[in-house]
């Protein structure tokens, strides 16, 4: 019993995790502000600000308080080369039909990350 208290102290005295943030644009010109936990996605998207590269960038979308009404959740972020096709979509997309692609559990937008941004 008192490794369990002692556990939960110890957890509730943790330090919360800080997320980085950055705008993403997807094939549309369309941007979101994503927050990321990961610190190997993280530099992943640094890695694709720095080159300018296009790929894919997703998660499981969650709802939020910004023009679209959802983003990705930031433990759920993965950037990649390649995605199952029916996974793939765009911001404008996502907002036409939520039900959708909350239902599909994730997606993918095909973005570059804004370098002012990071």
């Amino acid at each position: 019993m008192l490794i369990i208290v002692v556990g939960l102290l110890i957890y509730q005295f943790q330090p919360s995790q800080s997320l980085n943030w950055c705008v993403i644009q997807d094939v549309n010109g369309d941007t979101l502000d994503i927050e990321v936990a990961s610190s190997e996605t993280w530099q992943q998207l640094l890695d694709m600000q720095a080159s300018g590269l296009r790929k894919w960038v997703g998660g499981k979308l969650i709802n939020a308080a910004n023009n679209w009404g959802f983003t990705f959740d930031p433990d759920t972020i993965v950037v990649t080369d390649v995605t199952a096709e029916a996974l793939q979509t765009t911001l404008r997309l996502i907002k036409q039909d939520p039900d959708y692609w909350f239902a599909m559990g994730t997606c993918y937008v095909s973005a570059i990350v804004l370098p002012e941004q990071v």
